[in-house]
């Protein structure tokens, strides 16, 4: 209905997708008589019985619990939940990470253009291109398979820069698959020191070593394993870094995903209601519990989901934080760092986390926040 595709053609292909033969028809029938009526058809607007926030909710097809968060969040401010909402309407850019070990950000923006893409610029993160224009398929592109790129929303990229992993540590990445922020991890490092990428399913975790192995990294481990389990990542550790407890430990965990409805627009209906998120929030906290097993004191933990709901981001740094009051803090995001305009305040109002929003930044709405494991000294 908003696209230039011919209505015939749009309906057409939209039934040939549909395999029963009955349920063919019906869809045939609902499309035409919608395609005959649009014009016919008024958008929802705010009156007696509807509500400003109801009316956004059925026009931009947003679940209106999910938008009265987003309300609270940015301080009752219904022209930002609109204007996110819209937003997560657009189609993404196409955002790739430069491998620094294989090429320079010029270099691939030489490159691209060379083959007709349109490269934008004052893209806010380092290392970052967004391709505009002329990029076709993404394989096809100079230096995919030599390695010089990876496909990677600018708010996943957040994660790998806030952990900043030591060169020659040992980082444990959990839930890892399919492998962008394992990567991103392992060029930071330059290659060196050692990653154990912990991802549940055989499956997924092959993907990670694909994904390292066209880019041509060496010092990644990756497993298939439970990382919710302390038992078991502790083990993996001492298979693979002997009697020493991690650098690093990252946490990208499973996540409602209502953060990348422009990518994955069916997860609007997969939270009908908040209250479905108990189960995540409980599958991240304990995550959080395992990974903090593994930290060594003064070692860090960073947390990452690519959802804006307070259930699945501060909420659940602050639970972690009220069962481990003594051992772990808050990092704050260095004021001159490269994560510098993705600062955001906690609940106490300091900067300690980072945050990209679809409507303030050409990215998804992810969160990330990192800790760190106190001294032994420490009370």
């Amino acid at each position: 209905m908003h696209l230039r595709t011919p209505e015939y053609a749009a309906v057409n292909e939209a039934v040939s997708l549909v395999k029963p033969e009955a349920q063919r028809r019906f869809v045939n029938g609902v499309l035409r008589t919608l395609a005959r009526r649009r014009d016919s058809l008024a958008q929802p607007t705010a009156n007696a019985s509807v509500s400003e926030l109801s009316a956004l909710a059925i026009r931009t097809t947003t679940p209106e619990w999910l938008l009265r968060e987003l309300l609270e969040t940015f301080g009752n401010r219904l022209d930002e939940v609109e204007a996110w909402a819209l937003a997560t309407q657009q189609r993404p850019p196409l955002t790739l990470r430069v491998n620094r070990l294989r090429a320079s950000p010029t270099e691939l923006s030489a490159s691209l253009r060379s083959v007709g893409a349109t490269i934008a610029e004052g893209v806010p993160l380092e290392g970052s291109l967004i391709v505009e224009a002329g990029a076709g398929e993404v394989s096809a592109l100079p230096g995919f398979y030599q390695g010089a790129f990876s496909v990677q929303d600018i708010g996943a990229q957040c994660v790998a820069w806030l952990a900043a992993p030591p060169p020659d540590g040992i980082t444990l990445d959990l839930c890892a698959a399919p492998g962008g922020k394992t990567a991103h991890l392992a060029e930071l490092m330059g290659d060196r020191g050692e990653i154990i990428s912990v991802e549940l399913h055989e499956r997924k975790a092959a993907l990670v070593r694909e994904t390292c192995a066209r880019l041509g990294l060496s010092c990644v481990r990756v497993v298939a394993a439970d990382a919710s389990n302390a038992t078991v990542l502790r083990e993996l550790l001492s298979m693979h870094a002997g009697p020493r407890l991690a650098d690093c430990v990252v946490v990208d965990a499973p996540c409602s995903g209502m953060g990348t409805l422009r990518r994955n627009p069916e997860h609007r209906y997969r939270v009908d209601d908040p209250s479905r998120l108990a189960g995540l929030c409980a599958l991240q906290d304990r995550l959080l519990d395992a990974g903090a097993c593994c930290v060594r004191p003064g070692g860090t933990l960073t947390f990452s989901v690519c959802s804006p709901l307070r259930a699945e981001t501060t909420e659940r740094v602050a639970a972690f934080l009220r069962r481990h009051p003594h051992e772990f803090e808050r990092v704050p995001v260095e004021e001159d760092g490269p994560l510098a305009p993705f600062a955001a305040e906690d609940e106490h109002g300091a900067r300690t986390c980072v945050r990209t929003w679809t409507h303030l930044h050409p990215a998804d709405s992810h969160f990330a926040c990192k800790l760190r494991r106190r001294s032994l000294q420490s009370p």
